[in-house]
Formats: C-alpha cells, structure tokens, sequence
C-alpha cells in the first residue's frame, strides 16, 4: 500500500513538474528536465530579496498577470532602488533579452508592494531617496519582526520627518487594508507613535 501511495505521489510530481515545464516555454523560458531544476527555479523566483526580484519582471510575469500582486517581506529596503537602476540600464541596452516588458523594469517595480522590516535608516537622505523610488506612500506595508532583536515600532515609521501624515497612515495600516480587503478596526494613534519614537531616541 505504501509502495504504491508513493509511486502515486512521485508520477503526480513528475506530471506537474512536466506541465509547468511546458508552460514556461511557451513564453521562451527554457527548464531543464526534472523536478530538481523546476524546484531551483521556484526557489530563484520566490526567494527573497534582490536576488530574485530580476527573473519575474524580466521573465514578464507583470505584463502576463497584470492583476497579480506582489509582496516582498523582510528584505530590506535599500537594495530596491540600485536593482531598479541596473534593470533599467540593462534593459534600454538589450531590450531584446525581455521581449515581453513594454516599459522599464523599474516601473513595474514600482507597482509592486514592499514590507518596512528591517528598514535602513541610518542616512534619512538616502532612506527619503529609497521611499520616493518605491512610491512607498502607496507600496509600503509597515512591520514589526517582533520579537527579534532588530524589530522596529511603529513609531519608526510615524518618527520619520519627511513623511506625510496621510503617507504614515497608508505604511501603518491602510494600504494592507487594501491589498488584503481587510476592515480596520480603528484609525491609528499616530501622535502617540511619535510621542514614543521621540522618547526613544532621547534614551
């Protein structure tokens, strides 16, 4: 019985493996044969960071499920804005290598949605710069990591001068209230978030 559960299971993997193959290249995205190559190409798309963000918007996959939202969770923020620039350079010099794009890499970046967590703040002039390239106002969801060592308050976000308050709103709450179609059960206290940031930074 079990012999044959896993036969079941392995056949059913292979089938799978097999139509995602040939699903992808149909759009010029070539996948050597079996599951360990399927499984490296999962991981290189769905990893984390700025590793893995080029194959998905240079594959196309913005243009092919134009609907789809996007998320990238603890990866920093800093990263964003030097990937976007050397996408861009790259693509203006050899557009031909993404056939599918019908605009800057960087501009499908920007539709994409960002978490706070850990956030880079040790220069505020590059932080502000990094915020502008992201459309963080819109794209960036506040988070904690509570309880590691390097969680952030939500009053790093609301303490962050350059900030409008409708921006802090939409980071701390509101735009994932959007994205998830959540209802919020109350408006953040944003005065007492800074109230407490600016305590903690006098020590």
């Amino acid at each position: 019985m079990l012999h044959r559960t896993r036969a079941l299971l392995t056949r059913q993997q292979t089938m799978l493996a097999n139509a995602l193959r040939a699903h992808l290249a149909e759009f010029g995205i070539v996948v050597a044969q079996g599951i360990r190559h399927v499984r490296a190409l999962i991981e290189r798309v769905f990893g984390e960071g700025a590793g893995t963000i080029d194959l998905p918007v240079l594959a196309g996959l913005p243009e092919r499920f134009p609907k789809l939202k996007v998320l990238w969770i603890e990866s920093g923020l800093a990263w964003v804005p030097f990937m976007m620039q050397r996408l861009d350079h790259e693509f203006v010099m050899r557009q031909s290598d993404a056939p599918l794009l019908k605009k800057l890499p960087s501009d499908y970046m920007r539709e994409m949605f960002y978490t706070s967590q850990p956030i880079e703040i040790t220069d505020p002039g590059i932080l502000e710069g990094t915020f502008r390239a992201i459309n963080a106002e819109t794209q960036l969801l506040y988070s904690s990591d509570w309880p590691h060592w390097d969680f952030d308050t939500p009053g790093r976000i609301a303490g962050i001068p350059f900030l409008s308050e409708t921006a802090r709103r939409n980071i701390l709450g509101e735009t994932a209230n959007r994205i998830f179609n959540l209802e919020p059960e109350r408006t953040p206290d944003l005065k007492g978030f800074r109230s407490l940031a600016a305590r903690a930074a006098k020590g």
